[in-house]
């Protein structure tokens, strides 16, 4: 697991963060949502190296794509082709992404 370490600084909220590499696969039911945002999802998590452990987690379109927007590092072009996949496939990967421990541990995936 990869650990990405931030030295103390001036600021105490500045600290050690672990960063783990995970799959991330979204199912959404085959019935269309009137809006994309509210559709219900079931999402599994996954360790992609090393222990092997997974989660699955119940969530909405909106919530998953604020999450990955939002607290992760991944592009808009990544996002947008993922996005597009679980609405003309209904179930879309990413794979092999950081997510930091505070993220997963924030959606219950805990190892």
């Amino acid at each position: 697991m990869p650990l990405k370490v931030v030295f103390p600084g001036k600021d105490s909220r500045d600290n050690i963060v672990s960063i783990m590499r995970v799959n991330i696969r979204a199912r959404s039911p085959h019935q269309p949502a009137n809006d994309f945002r509210t559709l219900p999802l079931a999402v599994t998590i996954e360790n992609s190296r090393g222990i092997k452990a997974n989660y699955q987690h119940a969530t909405t379109a909106a919530e998953l794509f604020h999450l990955l927007d939002k607290r992760t590092d991944l592009n808009a072009a990544v996002l947008d082709r993922f996005r597009e996949e679980l609405k003309f496939t209904h179930v879309a990967k990413l794979s092999d992404i950081e997510m930091s421990d505070e993220v997963l541990e924030a959606i219950g995936f805990f190892i």
